[in-house]
C-alpha cells in the first residue's frame, strides 16, 4: 500500500510509521504542502491513502500569531491537500485527516455522530479544520482522526504532565 504522509515527523506520525514500517511511504515536505495544488497533485498521485496528520502544536500560549499558525497550519494544509486531490487523475482510496475532540461541546457523552458542537477558539479550527476538506467526500472516503489528549513515553502530553507531577503541582 502507498501512503502520502503529511505530518509523518510528529508524534502520532512518527509512532504510525515505527508500527507499520512495510507501508510504501512518500513524505510530504512542508514546503511542498503550502506548493501550487499541481505540484502537490503530482507528489500524491498513485498513493492508495493520503494522511494528514499537520499542526502547529496547540499546548503554546494563544497569542494572535499562535492562534494564526494554529489554524493555518490545519486548515490551509488539508485545502490544499484537498485540491491536489482533487485535480489528480487518480483519486486515492481514503483521505485520513487528524481532527481533535475539541470540536464537541463539554455536556454529556460523545461519539462520532454527535452534533453537539462546542463554540470557542479551538471548536471553530476543528469545525473549519472538517470542512476544508469536504469537497472531496464524493471522490474518496474521508475519515477524522478526532484524538484527544495524546499520551505517550516518548512524546505528546505525557513529558509535560510527568514533571508538572514531579513538582508537586499535578
Amino acid at each position: 500500500m502507498k501512503i502520502a504522509f503529511a505530518g509523518y515527523n510528529g508524534f502520532i506520525g512518527s509512532s504510525f510509521i515505527k508500527t507499520y514500517p512495510d507501508y510504501n511511504y512518500k513524505y510530504l515536505s512542508r514546503e511542498l504542502l503550502y506548493s501550487e495544488p499541481e505540484k502537490l497533485a503530482g507528489a500524491i498521485e498513485g498513493a492508495d491513502v493520503v494522511i494528514s496528520l499537520t499542526g502547529y502544536p496547540i499546548i503554546k500560549r494563544w497569542t494572535a500569531k499562535n492562534r494564526s499558525l494554529i489554524r493555518k497550519s490545519r486548515i490551509e494544509v488539508n485545502r490544499n491537500l484537498a485540491k491536489a486531490i482533487q485535480s489528480g487523475p487518480h483519486k486515492p482510496e481514503l483521505f485520513i485527516s487528524a481532527s481533535a475532540i475539541g470540536i464537541y461541546n463539554n455536556t454529556g457523552i460523545h461519539q462520532e455522530t454527535s452534533t453537539g458542537y462546542g463554540s470557542g477558539f479551538m471548536s471553530d479550527v476543528v469545525k473549519d479544520w472538517e470542512e476544508s476538506t469536504s469537497n472531496i467526500r464524493d471522490v474518496t472516503g474521508v475519515a477524522y482522526l478526532r484524538t484527544g489528549m495524546v499520551l505517550g513515553n516518548g512524546g505528546g502530553a505525557f513529558p509535560i504532565l510527568k514533571k508538572t507531577t514531579k513538582t508537586g503541582l499535578g
